[in-house]
């Protein structure tokens, strides 16, 4: 099973997010882009077992505003980072399920 890591700060939200609900997605760019496949189960550092829902390859970043859920809840310093990325590399969204 392939390990998939997290920041500190990604960690606690996460971790916070799947006591409250079962799925997430985070944003794979550069090097991790392509890395998870659809079906796949994946450990967390913590030792959480997550299964991949779905992965979904974006091509600029109108596209990735009308196909990611929590667009809007972005904060204006996420969406540069995130504009910034499409000009230089491939961007990914991941959807991760809590596997017991």
């Amino acid at each position: 099973m392939r390990l998939i890591y997290f920041t500190e700060k990604e960690e606690e939200k996460i971790k916070n997010i799947l006591e409250e609900k079962n799925t997430f997605f985070i944003v794979v760019i550069a090097s991790q882009y392509g890395k998870y496949k659809k079906g796949e189960y994946v450990k967390t550092s913590w030792g959480q077992r997550l299964l991949v829902i779905d992965a979904i390859l974006i091509k600029d970043f109108e596209d990735f505003k009308q196909k990611y859920v929590h667009y809007p809840e972005l904060k204006d310093t996420d969406l540069e980072a995130v504009q910034k990325a499409f000009v230089y590399k491939k961007v990914e969204l991941i959807q991760l399920k809590k596997y017991r």
